[in-house]
């Protein structure tokens, strides 16, 4: 059917020679892919006969990988001492993070409680925390921060403390 259409649309070809051709592409389709799998399994076969042979490790291969860790690792330790090490520390001075003394200052606390004095000059405020047993802190308000509460008014706000002892001197980070 398809021999009939094609020959009555084109004007040259007689059904005959449209048959010889399509029989000709279907012989040389079969063969490609005859030489298809003929290639495939002789690629099998070739590496099932590689995977038989012993492995045999190259020296110079080996000797490449120890050269090139060993040069790393020097890398490595050569970058973190120069660049990343912490310096040494003076005899006398702080270590940061490690606790001297006794009055070891944190470095935020949090109050809640109540204004039992405010100074309105040096903008500071006594809070009694409710937190740590009615511990007394004194906190200097900066003047960005607005207003001053009132004594007798509920506080609640993030310090760092300055000082130790029975009032402890601190400044606002943040109120609550």
């Amino acid at each position: 059917e398809m021999a009939d259409i094609l020959a009555e649309s084109e004007s040259n070809p007689n059904k005959d020679e449209l048959f010889k051709n399509a029989i000709k592409k279907l012989e040389e389709e079969e063969e490609v892919k005859s030489q298809r799998q003929a290639y495939k399994l002789e690629k099998i076969q070739k590496i099932r006969k590689d995977d038989k042979q012993p492995f045999k490790i190259d020296a110079s291969l080996a000797r490449f990988a120890v050269m090139a860790y060993l040069i790393g690792s020097v890398a490595t330790a050569g970058i973190w001492f120069l660049f990343m090490a912490p310096g040494p520390i003076a005899k006398g001075k702080k270590q940061p993070g490690v606790k001297t003394g006794k009055a070891q200052l944190k470095k935020a606390v949090v109050v809640r409680g109540k204004v039992l004095a405010v100074n309105s000059e040096t903008r500071e405020v006594t809070i009694a925390n409710s937190l740590e047993n009615n511990k007394k802190y004194m906190i200097k308000i900066p003047a960005s921060y607005g207003d001053l509460p009132e004594t007798g008014n509920k506080f609640y706000a993030q310090v760092k403390p300055l000082s130790s002892g029975p009032v402890i001197k601190a400044d606002l980070l943040t109120a609550f």
